[in-house]
C-alpha cells in the first residue's frame, strides 16, 4: 500500500498513570503503524486533578489522553460515556480513513458511534482470552456490543489462531487475520544489585488475578522445588486484586525470604529486569499470545510454560520446558529440571527466531494486508 492512511484508533486497553503495562502491546502495535500511517489515538481516563486533555507525538502517531472527574462510582459509566461524547464531536470535522479499534468492551460502544458518524470503514483487534469463559464473556451490554462491532467490521484481526477459535466457538464470525505481537527486548549484562549473589534467578511477570495467571499454584511449586534447590529466586513482577493474598500465601510458605516483589513496572523496566533473570516462568491457565514469554525468549532466556493455548502455536523447536495447565508437581519437577540442565536448550537459535517472526517491519507487513482488504484494495 503505497498511500499513507489517516487513522482513528481507539482502545479499552492503553498505558495510563494507574497500570504503566496495561495494553502496552497496543502503544507498541501502534507506534508502529505510525511508522508508516499518521495515527491518532483518542483515550479517555478517570483522574481527580483539573487536567482535561494531554497530547504526545511520537513519529507518525499522535495520542490524545482525555480526562474526566467522576463524581459517584454509580454514576461514572454515564458519566464515562458522556465524557465522550464531546472527544466525537471534536473529531467530526477531521477526515479519517479508517477506525482500528483495539478490544472490542466498553470502547466498541464508542467505535460504533464513530463509524456511523464518520461513515468509514472499521478494524477490530482483539487481544482478550475472555471468550473462552462463559462467565467472563458474559451480560447482554457485553455481548451485544462485540457482536455489533464484529458484524460492523471489515475484518477482526487476532494474535492468535486461538483466540480465533474461541471466538467462533461464541458464534462471532468475520474475516479474520492472524497478526502475532511485537516483540521487545532488552540485552543488558545480568547485573542487579537487588538479587542475591550467586543465586539462580527465576521470573513471572503477570497481573496479580490468580485465576488467570496461577500465581498461588506456581507458589507452592516454587516451595517444592525448594526442598532440592536451596540456592534458587524467584522475582514477582506485576500487582492486582490477589496481590495481598500472594504475599500472605508466600510467607504462611516460608518464601519470604525467597521471593522478591517487584510490583508493577514500566514496559522498558521489565525488559531491563527480564535480562537480570536465568530462567522465565508463564504458569497461566489461558493465554492468548503472553507477550512476556517471547520478551523472555528474545532477550535468550528460556522459559517453563504450561499448555495455555495461544503462545504454544508461536514457539520455536527449542524454548525450555512445556507443562500441563494448573499442575504444581509437574512445575515443581521443572524448575528443577531447568535449574540443572539449562545448558542444553539452544537458547541463541531461537532468540534470534523470536526476534525475527515478532519484528515490528513483520507486524506491520501482516497489519497492510488487513488494511487493504478494509479499503477494498
Amino acid at each position: 500500500m503505497s498511500k499513507t492512511l489517516k487513522i482513528l484508533a481507539l482502545a479499552s486497553w492503553y498505558p495510563n498513570s494507574k497500570d504503566p503495562q496495561l495494553g502496552v502491546f497496543v502503544k507498541h502495535q501502534l507506534c508502529a503503524i505510525g511508522s508508516k500511517h499518521k495515527v491518532i489515538l483518542h483515550t479517555l481516563e478517570a483522574q481527580t486533578n483539573n487536567k482535561e486533555t494531554e497530547c504526545s507525538i511520537d513519529g507518525g502517531f499522535t495520542h490524545t489522553s482525555h480526562y474526566y472527574t467522576p463524581t459517584n462510582p454509580f454514576l461514572k459509566p454515564m458519566q464515562w460515556y458522556a465524557a465522550w461524547q464531546k472527544v466525537l464531536q471534536s473529531l467530526e470535522n477531521e477526515k479519517f480513513d479508517l477506525i482500528h479499534t483495539h478490544v472490542a468492551f466498553p470502547i466498541g460502544i464508542i467505535a460504533l458511534q464513530t463509524k456511523k458518524r464518520l461513515n468509514i470503514p472499521l478494524i477490530l483487534s482483539e487481544h482478550w482470552s475472555g471468550y473462552g469463559s462463559n462467565r467472563e464473556y458474559s451480560g447482554w451490554l457485553r455481548k451485544k456490543i462485540t457482536k455489533s462491532l464484529i458484524n460492523s467490521s471489515t475484518s477482526v484481526i487476532v494474535n492468535s489462531n486461538y483466540l480465533r477459535g474461541l471466538m467462533e466457538n461464541q458464534n462471532l464470525i468475520s474475516k479474520y487475520f492472524t497478526v502475532p505481537n511485537i516483540v521487545s527486548f532488552s540485552e543488558e549484562e545480568k547485573t542487579n544489585k537487588e538479587l542475591p549473589s550467586g543465586k539462580f534467578v527465576f521470573m513471572n511477570i503477570a497481573d496479580h488475578i490468580d485465576s488467570d495467571k496461577n500465581i498461588s499454584g506456581l507458589l507452592e511449586a516454587f516451595s517444592q522445588a525448594k526442598k532440592n534447590n536451596s540456592n534458587i529466586t524467584l522475582v514477582q513482577i506485576g500487582d492486582g486484586p490477589d496481590n495481598n493474598m500472594l504475599r500472605s500465601k508466600a510467607n504462611n510458605l516460608g518464601l519470604e525470604k525467597d521471593i522478591i516483589w517487584k510490583g508493577r513496572l514500566s514496559n522498558g523496566e521489565v525488559l531491563k529486569e527480564i535480562s537480570h533473570c536465568d530462567v522465565g516462568i508463564i504458569n497461566s491457565n489461558q493465554e492468548t499470545f503472553s507477550i512476556v514469554a517471547f520478551e523472555f525468549l528474545a532477550a535468550k532466556k528460556p522459559i517453563i510454560i504450561t499448555d495455555c493455548g495461544g503462545p504454544i502455536e508461536h514457539l520455536p523447536d527449542d524454548f525450555g520446558i512445556k507443562i500441563p495447565v494448573n499442575n504444581k508437581i509437574e512445575l515443581a519437577k521443572a524448575i528443577d529440571r531447568i535449574r540443572k540442565g539449562k545448558q542444553t536448550i539452544n537458547i541463541e537459535k531461537s532468540a534470534i527466531e523470536v526476534r525475527e517472526k515478532f519484528s515490528q517491519s513483520s507486524f506491520i507487513n501482516k497489519v497492510e494486508i488487513a488494511y487493504q482488504h478494509a479499503l477494498g484494495q
